[in-house]
């Protein structure tokens, strides 16, 4: 009665993952579709990334000039812009691209 049910099953786990195998050419698809839209996105978080380090230094340069105190500005805008650009190239490595 064990082996029957036993054997059953692994009959019925081997007919689903037939089954399953219809999806990965829809798969590969979308995986080149994120490919071809992902270089773009990459050039717009850079742009992006640009305008604000320009913003953060027209703010900064405003700041100077007014007498006031900017270190913590500089550092502040500074590793802000960091950590976009690292998060840029690590999503890159991390989707392979």
């Amino acid at each position: 009665m064990k082996k029957t049910i036993l054997t059953l099953f692994i009959l019925g786990s081997v007919q689903m993952s037939l089954f399953a195998q219809d999806g990965i050419d829809e798969l590969n698809q979308a995986a080149s579709n994120l490919r071809s839209v992902y270089y773009a996105l990459i050039g717009f978080a850079y742009v992006t990334c640009g305008i604000i380090g320009i913003i953060g230094s027209l703010r900064i340069y405003h700041k100077w000039n007014m007498g006031k105190e900017v270190i913590e500005d500089i550092t502040g805008w500074g590793f802000a812009l960091l950590f976009a650009v690292v998060s840029i190239v690590f999503v890159s490595g991390l989707m392979g691209l």
